[in-house]
């Protein structure tokens, strides 16, 4: 495991352990307040299958990363945006979300918005801190006398259970968090393209596949895709499995 958190509850000031197994994840994570952030690992990946709306159309030749999301419960993340598209399934727990248009502009100073390298320079309490978010605010107690913008803006709420996903379009603001107990999620970053490519699904539909069907595993894909390295990723349909008698 690439990234395992070591705080369930976000402040983007601590590095993750790196190099992990999940043997020796699953060892601690009931009783410590670590948080899989992980490429999804192998074997697992074998299980996990791409949605069908994924299957053609160009999407998975910008596949981005998939990551698994593991952990005892009671996370919270920080306010911010990805500029990915995801798809978002959960598979044991339950998670909510609150989410803002990206056309509101919460990246700014006026809505508590952080660079925190450049904050953690003028700043003692932004010291080790990295990336952008929402970071002069309190997501539980938030004052609106400092910051009057959050009491004006439109926002939609999300509640996730297990056996649920979730498309959560590229650069939408967002705020996650997760009740105690176990919660499990992998989500899939990819980038949508200009163009929908209709030949690739008629391709796929020549072969005799159905792509209404879950065809893709995420250990069929290569993933890497990035937006200003573009390199283009790729997925093989395995051959399904022999059917038993029984099943005839």
């Amino acid at each position: 495991m690439d990234q395992v958190e070591t705080e369930k509850r976000e402040t983007r000031s601590k590095l993750p352990h790196e190099n992990w197994n999940l043997a020796k994840f699953l060892a601690k994570y009931n009783t410590s307040d670590i948080y899989s952030t992980a490429q999804t690992p192998k074997g697992l990946s074998d299980e996990v299958f791409l949605l069908p709306p994924m299957n053609c159309g160009g999407f998975t030749s910008r596949l981005s990363s998939t990551v698994l999301w593991f952990s005892s419960g009671d996370t919270k993340s920080v306010i911010h945006n990805d500029g990915q598209h995801n798809f978002h399934c959960i598979f044991s727990g339950r998670k909510d979300w609150i989410l803002w248009q990206p056309s509101e502009t919460i990246n700014t100073r006026a809505f508590g918005w952080i660079r925190g390298e450049e904050e953690a320079k003028t700043n003692p309490k932004f010291k080790d801190t990295y990336g952008t978010y929402v970071g002069l605010i309190d997501t539980e107690d938030v004052d609106t006398n400092e910051f009057p913008g959050w009491d004006t803006l439109k926002w939609w709420k999300l509640n996730m259970e297990a056996g649920d996903c979730a498309y959560i379009p590229a650069r939408w603001f967002h705020f996650v968090e997760a009740p105690r107990g176990r919660s499990l999620t992998v989500h899939v970053w990819f980038e949508a393209g200009g163009k929908f490519d209709q030949r690739s699904c008629d391709t796929m539909e020549a072969q005799g596949h159905n792509t209404s069907e879950y065809l893709l595993r995420i250990s069929d894909c290569t993933w890497g895709h990035e937006p200003d390295k573009p390199k283009k990723t790729k997925c093989k349909v395995r051959k399904p499995a022999p059917r038993k008698v029984d099943e005839l």
